[in-house]
Order: C-alpha cells, then structure tokens, then sequence
C-alpha cells in the first residue's frame, strides 16, 4: 500500500513524533504514536514496523514478531520486516532451550539474508548476520560477516564482542584478543569484554593478564549474578594453579655442576 498525497500530509507529522520518541528511548510514548498509526492505516506496511520496533526496544519480543508478521502479511517483500523479525527470533533463541534455540537462529538467518538480498547490506544487517553465524556456530561464516561490519563502521563495539568470540571458538587467540582490546579502547562498560579477554589471554598462557582480567570482570557484575561469576572463577583459580606448576617446575630444575 502506498500512502495518498493527502494520507501523506497527515502521516508524516505523526511519524515525526513517534520518531523524536523512539530515537529519545521514550518508548512508551512512542509505542502509543505507533498503535495510532497503525489503526490509522492498518493496510501500511511501514506502520507495523514501527511499532514492531518500538516493541522490540522496550523488550517485547512476542508482541515484536506479531507486528513483523502483520506487515510481512501485506507485503512479503518488506526488508525492514524481515531484519526485525530476523532480530526478534535470534532474541527468542537466546532465551530458549538448545533444541528449539537452533531452529530460531535458523530461521532468524534466513530471514536476515532475505532482508540483506532485497535492500543490500549495511554495517548493522552484516553484523546481525555475523551474530547470526555465531549463534549456529558458524564461525568462518560469523568472522567473515563481522569483519565486513567493522570494516564499514569501525566504532561498532557489539560487532566486535561478536568478532573477538567468533575468532576465540575458531581458536584464533590473536585475533580475538587484538578485537577485545579494541572494543575497550571504545570504552564500552559490559563485564563480558574483560571476561572473553582474559579467557584469551588464558588460552595463550599469559596467566597473570588473565587473572587481572578477571578480577576486573569479577567487579563489574551485579552482586548476585553468580551465573556469571562461575565461569570467571574458574579462569582465576586454573590460571593460579599455572602459575604455580611454572614457578614449581621452574625452582626445582638443579643448577648445573661445577
């Protein structure tokens, strides 16, 4: 459906409202402009979208993926749809048992590379893509797709948290840790970077970075998410028995006779 002369005149205030609401993270006010315009034009595509994004914002995943649906309904061909639908169902799988997680991330793939086919690729979708990769562990698939990514908009930390993990599980420790340092140098504040950096830096037996690492992630998780701090707990006490092990097998060698 394509909007009349005189629709547009009276659509287009309305999305600027909703679009100075969303960018300013007031979703709620933004997800109300939304319901307006879709009730308004219900047949219109891009209305759907729009609250399909507002949704998807405020973290509702399943209302998301109906407002998707609804306007993949009017128009098979809606690229937008199909990236946020896309998005939607990686996030489903993220928070679904590992059977019925593969099958999201599968379909979210499928639907990304739709997206990318009928609108080209940008910075944002290759990433997303890369994640994708990343999710069914896909890794030469994810490197290659996040590499694209950085490559067109350097300053993207989450695309390189994805990267560092992708070259960490393809065993590449070089790679992952020159990505996990770039995403500090951007200075993004998530306890994950310092965590798969000294896990890196572990895997490269330089223990004592790993520990320190460590501890950093250690201190910025909530206090209560042990979910979390099991894992990095582990880096530090292997990492000290280590280093341990190296100062044992290192005082015990005999000094040569004179």
């Amino acid at each position: 459906m394509r909007l009349l002369a005189e629709e547009a005149d009276e659509y287009i205030p309305l999305f600027r409202v909703f679009y100075d609401a969303f960018s300013n993270l007031n979703l709620n006010e933004a997800k109300r402009i939304a319901k307006v315009i879709v009730r308004r034009w219900p047949n219109y595509c891009t209305a759907h979208d729009h609250l399909g994004d507002a949704y998807g914002a405020s973290g509702q995943v399943l209302d998301a993926i109906r407002c998707y649906k609804a306007s993949l309904s009017l128009n098979a061909d809606d690229a937008r749809a199909s990236f946020g639908l896309g998005r939607m169902l990686n996030q489903l799988g993220t928070e679904s048992s590992k059977s019925e997680a593969r099958r999201y991330h599968q379909d979210a793939l499928e639907l990304i590379k739709r997206s990318i086919h009928l609108r080209g690729g940008e910075a944002r979708t290759y990433a997303v893509l890369g994640t994708t990769y990343g999710y069914l562990e896909q890794w030469e698939d994810a490197i290659c797709y996040l590499c694209l990514a950085v490559e067109l908009e350097p300053d993207m930390p989450r695309a390189w948290i994805e990267l560092g993990r992708a070259y960490y599980f393809a065993a590449d420790w070089q790679r992952a840790e020159e990505a996990f340092w770039k995403v500090l140098s951007l200075g993004m504040e998530d306890f994950r970077v310092p965590h798969w950096l000294s896990a890196t830096l572990y895997q490269q037996q330089c223990y004592g970075e790993a520990i320190e690492y460590a501890v950093l992630a250690l201190d910025s998780i909530p206090p209560g998410d042990s979910q979390h701090r099991e894992p990095i707990h582990w880096i530090i006490s292997h990492a000290k028995e280590a280093m341990q092990s190296i100062f044992a097998t290192s005082s015990t060698v005999e000094s040569p006779s004179t």
